[in-house]
């Protein structure tokens, strides 16, 4: 299976399975990158979370997208690749139901 396919698979359970805050999915991401496939070392997992509380915005999006950069890796020159697919597989699971209605939702302003 390729990374682009791990990375969707790993973040699309963490996304169903989490809940609370991003200090709550923090264990999930780490038992999922770091002990169960090994994309990265311990030491690099607690520097993404030191970058990511320094970072503005949210714990939980500023992590799965440094840890998308980090396995993604850097593609075609840009780092879109890699570090958005963790991002949109996490949330997925909570937009659905939202994408699924929309049509039925008057939105006009």
């Amino acid at each position: 299976m390729s990374a682009v396919l791990q990375l969707f698979w790993t973040f699309l359970k963490i996304g169903l399975f989490s809940i609370g805050g991003g200090y709550a999915i923090i264990p999930l991401i780490r038992e999922q990158v770091v002990a169960n496939s090994g994309w990265i070392s311990s030491k690099m997992f607690t520097d993404i979370i030191t970058i990511s509380q320094m970072t503005p915005g949210p714990l939980a999006v500023n992590t799965s997208t440094f840890v998308g950069l980090q396995v993604g890796g850097d593609r075609r020159g840009r780092c879109s690749d890699g570090r958005l697919r963790p991002l949109r597989h996490r949330h997925l699971p909570a937009a659905a139901p939202l994408f699924s209605k929309a049509p039925e939702l008057d939105l006009r302003v």
